[in-house]
């Protein structure tokens, strides 16, 4: 059972037919009358207080929906494999992924194999830390992976059950129609949320479960805020043990399709190395060490300081990185990825390099949802925000995303955002440092924008690509496609960099794509 429940199965049972510590407020007595069936259906409560743990292995896939393509989509995809142990007593976890997609190494290349990839290793959650474990060597891993985990542990089936019969605020709600039929809902309250369980009206089995956390941690779904997840459960299987349980589950983000996993293994109470569901001390500190949330993040990198590229060009370089640009009315800030917090440092920055100056402006490039994170904190601040048209809805969806359990400045002080919209190229300033602001218009860069600094020969080529491993660029598509856009536009670029690289001559970009374009007679990328 997971940890925290003061009441056994048996005895919270007990509860509901002898009226005990339960409340005799009549939609608890329905809610908990409407659980105990469900309870029945999934196995009875004798199967269910014996279930201490599952092993499973899934596969699945996920739309890729924080990259930069069409917000509505259809999206990138990633295909992935998963072989998991849930360790309900402990409140513990282990997971290894195997990735195919999109989110895989190098996925233009011909490959058949899935990806393990450094990005994608075997972690363990457990004693409130996640580290990742590569043959015995652990290391600290992100933190979303905690809160996933901790999610698991709770809306699994089983113990969600568990975790709505001991809750002392559970209460019915009004029936709701989903799949075309009636379905009893019920409620109790998670780390000061609301939870709601649609059950079956004729199985009453768990059908869909829904919630709502803000994610510290995930530098995808934290820019959000208030995100209501849903879980739809589905396939449901009589298992060996008796346990009934669904192997098919389908999850969606704030009304978004999110993924679908689907249970091709699943054991009950396996024999599990008690080693593997755990983390050593040493490695314990280390990943509490490195347990800080996105909000937490300094400014740039350490050992990489901010360097000016340009007389008056800053490049603070990072995971994510961002520009100040000084010009003869104002500084411009190029990005705000990440979120309020790190926005708040940036403008700190450009105060401190240039106090004599305000912030005329944020030009943001990209909609990919880390590269967006931080603009709510412009908005608070009545700074313009220069963007695509055709990025203008995510980023208003954005603006008016809730911030309640962890609010910002904009939750704090709502005010309107000050649109400066191009469809075309826009001049922004005057004198050495103007900037052209100029749609891409390509196949993967319709909702991205150049930034090009005619004074220097200098090109700002947002996301679009990447350096890559051994001297190749992510991915030739993209590569050919600025090289088009800058075609098109008669730029004279000497000098490029971007969101995820420093400034580096454009040449050398070309030559990638000529040795690309080779001929070969290799299935590999042909030699840096």
């Amino acid at each position: 059972m997971t940890a925290g429940y003061a009441l056994s199965l048996p005895v919270a049972l007990a509860a509901i037919a002898l009226g005990g510590p339960i409340s005799a407020h009549a939609d608890t007595l329905t809610a908990r009358h409407e659980l105990a069936a469900a309870i029945a259906a999934m196995g009875g409560e004798r199967i269910l207080s014996s279930v201490h743990g599952l092993e499973l292995d899934a596969v699945g896939h996920r739309n890729m929906l924080e990259q930069s393509l069409r917000p509505d989509g259809p999206w990138w995809q990633d295909y992935f494999q998963v072989d998991e142990i849930r360790d309900f007593a402990g409140h513990r976890e282990r997971v290894t992924q195997r990735h195919r997609g999109y989110s895989s190494s190098q996925w233009w290349l011909r490959r058949n194999d899935w990806d393990g990839g450094p990005n994608y290793p075997t972690y363990v959650v457990a004693d409130g830390v996640v580290a990742s474990d590569n043959n015995g060597t652990y290391a600290p891993y992100s933190n979303h992976y905690l809160q996933g985990a901790q999610e698991d542990l709770t809306f699994d089936p089983v113990p969600l059950l568990q975790a709505a019969l001991v809750a002392p605020d559970l209460h019915a709600q009004p029936d709701v129609t989903f799949h075309g039929f009636r379905h009893n809902a019920i409620g109790f309250t998670w780390h000061g949320e609301p939870v709601q369980i649609y059950l079956n009206a004729y199985t009453h089995l768990p059908e869909v479960v829904q919630w709502t956390a803000a994610h510290p941690y995930d530098v995808f779904w934290g820019v959000w805020g208030d995100v209501t997840t849903r879980i739809v459960y589905g396939m449901w299987s009589l298992e060996p043990d008796g346990l009934r349980y669904p192997r098919q589950w389908t999850m969606e983000l704030n009304g978004l399709p999110d993924s679908d996993i689907t249970i091709t293994s699943l054991t009950v109470n396996p024999q599990v190395a008690p080693a593997s569901l755990q983390i050593p001390a040493d490695a314990q500190k280390m990943a509490l060490a490195h347990k800080h949330t996105i909000a937490q993040i300094p400014l740039g990198i350490s050992g990489n300081p901010a360097v000016e590229i340009e007389p008056g060009v800053i490049h603070i370089p990072a995971a994510w990185n961002v520009n100040l640009i000084r010009q003869e009315d104002g500084i411009v800030v190029l990005e705000g990825p990440l979120s309020s917090a790190y926005s708040i440092q940036v403008l700190a920055e450009a105060h401190r390099r240039f106090p004599q100056l305000p912030v005329k402006a944020v030009v943001t490039t990209s909609d990919s949802w880390p590269h967006i994170g931080g603009l709510r904190e412009y908005v608070a601040r009545g700074i313009p925000i220069y963007a695509l048209d055709l990025d203008r809805p995510i980023l208003a969806r954005l603006f008016q995303a809730p911030h309640r359990i962890d609010p910002d400045d904009l939750q704090r002080h709502p005010r309107a955002p000050r649109w400066r919209l191009f469809a075309g190229d826009v001049r922004l300033g005057t004198g050495p440092n103007r900037l052209e602001l100029i749609p891409y218009r390509t196949e993967t860069g319709e909702r991205q924008s150049m930034v090009y600094f005619p004074q220097y020969g200098l090109l700002y080529t947002s996301d679009l690509f990447a350096p890559d491993e051994g001297n190749r660029w992510f991915t030739p598509e993209y590569l050919l496609e600025v090289r088009a856009a800058v075609e098109r536009e008669h730029l004279a670029v000497t000098k490029i960099f971007g969101m995820h690289y420093d400034v580096t001559p454009w040449k050398t970009v070309l030559a990638a794509l000529d040795r690309f374009r080779a001929p070969v007679t290799r299935s590999d990328y042909p030699p840096g």
